[in-house]
């Protein structure tokens, strides 16, 4: 079954709703420890070297990245990204139009929600 972007929007939102109650009872992860809940990956990509294995947990991935999102591996099908300059997301889709994906680039200073099915 293919997901639309309804879906993917859908799915962010409560994506949204759950940082946000965990922001609030003070849950978030503040070391990588094992013993310590979820550990957030950072993965590096190149514009000429894409990652050829999907490094990724199936579901939503918090993650640094740097280059262009067609380096990323076949099995990642959405990314999003806060411009808190802009106040917007940026979005890119692997099976969207062009004129729809408006992150283009990764920077390595932030952080990025990448989508796995």
């Amino acid at each position: 079954m293919r997901k639309t972007c309804q879906t993917y929007k859908s799915e962010l939102v409560l994506l949204i709703v759950a940082l946000i109650v965990a922001l609030t009872l003070s849950v978030w992860p503040r070391t990588a420890h094992a013993d310590s809940g979820p550990v957030f990956t950072t993965q590096t990509t190149t514009p000429t070297q894409p990652l050829d294995a999907c490094r990724f947990s199936p579901g939503w991935n918090l993650v640094t990245l740097t280059g262009t999102p067609s380096a990323l591996p076949a099995c990642v099908n959405v990314a999003f990204g806060w411009l808190y300059e802009d106040a917007r997301w940026e979005f890119w889709g692997r099976d969207n139009p062009a004129y729809w994906n408006d992150l283009t680039r990764f920077d390595i200073h932030r952080a990025y929600w990448v989508y796995v099915p």
